[in-house]
């Protein structure tokens, strides 16, 4: 059985590892820092000695399977496993950022997590809800910033099924495992996952609401985060800077300046249209008169 690493410190960035099998061409290990895609969380890559691991998948008794790029190593090879922690650390604040928000809808305003999924430059949630002001949704916004600079601790428990079902968590325990990991925002929400998250609200840095959009009847917010959220609110600043200059307007004003011109714009194609009918009319009086 291979010993998760991860669980025990998510933080740790490599560690020596010995090949115990190749399982339908994958590599298992005796240990792992290496996270398997699950929950809407890419898996971990990075690199075993001189081998490159590309993804990390579950297997169907929880096995880690450590997708390696060309010839694979042979049982008993021995070296250090070593994560892209650039990669592993984004999603990790994805994924606490996820919880956070997740938690702010359910004790704020009621509204349940159907699923979600991280991506490279978004976060999306998918809530029980066909409809949600984007007041609310900004709101929220608003509150998960005041929860990163409280910086708040995370942290993940194994708990017997019995007593984190007396904490009547937010969401139902979705596995049948006797003990369930449970990780807890303090003072403010507790749910089963068996994900890797950061030690703290403060690491998540930044949130980003951008929109929402409709999925099977729900609302599906979209977010980003981190250094992700600061690209977006410095592309939309450049953006209106340069709009701005093209306008000769300030934020302020753009909108009125630009809904001036896009009224002045269709008086003109009007305009230029009855010039047009006037012409043909011109012309086929002409051709008569010939």
């Amino acid at each position: 059985m291979t010993e998760l690493l991860y669980y025990k410190d998510g933080y740790l960035k490599s560690t020596e590892a010995t090949v115990t099998e190749i399982r339908d061409g994958k590599v298992v290990l005796d240990k792992t820092i290496f996270y398997p895609e699950c929950g809407g969380q890419p898996g971990d890559r990075g690199t075993f000695g001189q081998w490159r691991i590309t993804d990390t998948k579950k297997d169907k008794d929880g096995t880690p399977l450590h997708v390696v790029e060309g010839e694979l190593p042979s049982v008993g090879t021995k070296s250090v496993l070593t994560l892209d922690w650039n990669h592993r650390y984004f999603y990790m604040k994805e994924h606490t950022a996820q919880h956070l928000l997740s938690a702010l809808m359910f004790h704020e305003y009621g509204i349940g997590t159907v699923a979600v999924h991280q991506g490279e430059d978004i976060l999306t949630i998918e809530t029980d809800r066909s409809e949600i002001n984007d007041d609310i949704l900004l709101s929220l916004e608003e509150k998960a910033i005041d929860e990163i600079i409280k910086s708040r601790k995370v942290y993940q428990v194994d708990m017997d099924r019995k007593e984190a079902e007396n904490l009547k968590m937010r969401r139902s325990i979705k596995v049948d495992d006797e003990t369930v990991k449970v990780v807890f925002i303090s003072d403010l929400d507790a749910v089963a996952c068996g994900g890797v998250h950061l030690s703290s609200t403060s690491e998540i840095k930044e949130i980003c609401y951008r929109g929402k959009e409709q999925i099977r009847g729900h609302v599906r917010t979209i977010w980003s985060v981190g250094e992700k959220a600061r690209e977006y609110r410095r592309e939309n600043e450049r953006a209106v800077r340069e709009c701005g200059k093209l306008l000769s307007s300030d934020s302020h004003t753009m909108t009125s300046t630009l809904e001036k011109f896009l009224s002045e714009d269709l008086e003109l194609r009007k305009e230029n249209r009855e010039l047009k009918k006037k012409v043909i009319e011109l012309e086929l009086i002409e051709r008569k008169e010939d």
